[in-house]
């Protein structure tokens, strides 16, 4: 962890009786402080550590006691063990401490120190000889962000989705757009198709439209007879009243349009 060497506190036990200087604890840190404790005999190093066990016992203020088994480590020049203060010591002024070195079965060597506490600044219930209340809080307000950063990452995904949506629901809006005018192309240009018809008699008047092509048939010969095609500008059999156009028998009013005759 970043800081470990700045907030560590290393105590030197050389002989049974070493004096041991007081050290200051910190109520408002994590851990409030790491106590490093390295073990020489009598100025040489102790290269196996097999066997020994470390213990930092602790009696605070507020009639709290009892102990924590601790850790040892490597890298140093000589055996060494350390542990973080405990967190009742942090909950009072002061506490009395002592580093216990043991044999198996057996205490060789009992170290007691002083230790003087700087107060947490925030109120917190007692810590415990694993952690402390600061632990805690900070672990509590760690786990809130995580939360908290998950309802925005929700929340961003959300957004996301939702533009998502928006942006198919143009494609869609833009598709049905399309389908629409196709849909007209496809009506004016069934408009503009003209029916054609195959027979032998003439299409009925009602069924003719301009540009339209009767193909008359010869059914005897199964042929062809004649290609035409109606055009209905042409004034074809219509009379128009005149001087010397009036109804008769032979002469009688007709719409305008006439066959064009093709040749085959």
């Amino acid at each position: 962890m970043a800081l470990d060497n700045f907030r560590r506190i290393t105590i030197n036990v050389d002989t049974a009786n070493d004096y041991i200087p007081p050290v200051t604890l910190s109520g408002g840190d994590s851990n409030g402080r790491t106590l490093l404790v390295k073990l020489t005999d009598n100025g040489k190093a102790i290269t196996s550590a097999a066997g020994i066990t470390a213990k930092l016992a602790y009696a605070d203020g507020c009639g709290n006691s009892g102990y924590k088994t601790m850790t040892p480590v490597s890298g140093y020049e000589t055996a060494a063990w350390e542990c973080a203060a405990p967190g009742s010591v942090l909950k009072t002024d002061s506490a009395h401490l002592c580093v216990q070195f043991w044999q198996g079965s057996d205490v060789v060597c009992t170290r007691v120190f002083h230790a003087s506490v700087d107060r947490n600044l925030v109120s917190l219930e007692s810590g415990t000889t694993s952690g402390d209340a600061v632990k805690e809080l900070y672990d509590t307000i760690a786990n809130l962000n995580q939360v908290i950063n998950r309802a925005n990452a929700s929340a961003n995904k959300a957004d996301s989705s939702a533009a998502s949506a928006d942006a198919n629901a143009d494609a869609a809006n833009r598709a049905a757009s399309a389908a629409t005018a196709a849909a007209k192309q496809a009506n004016a240009a069934a408009s503009a198709t003209k029916p054609y018809y195959m027979q032998a008699a003439e299409p009925a008047r009602d069924k003719r439209v301009d540009g339209m092509l009767w193909m008359q048939t010869n059914e005897s010969t199964k042929k062809i007879a004649a290609f035409n095609r109606w055009d209905a500008g042409l004034p074809g059999t219509a009379l128009w009243p005149g001087a010397t156009t009036f109804p008769s028998d032979s002469t009688f009013p007709d719409e305008k349009g006439a066959w064009t005759a093709f040749g085959i």
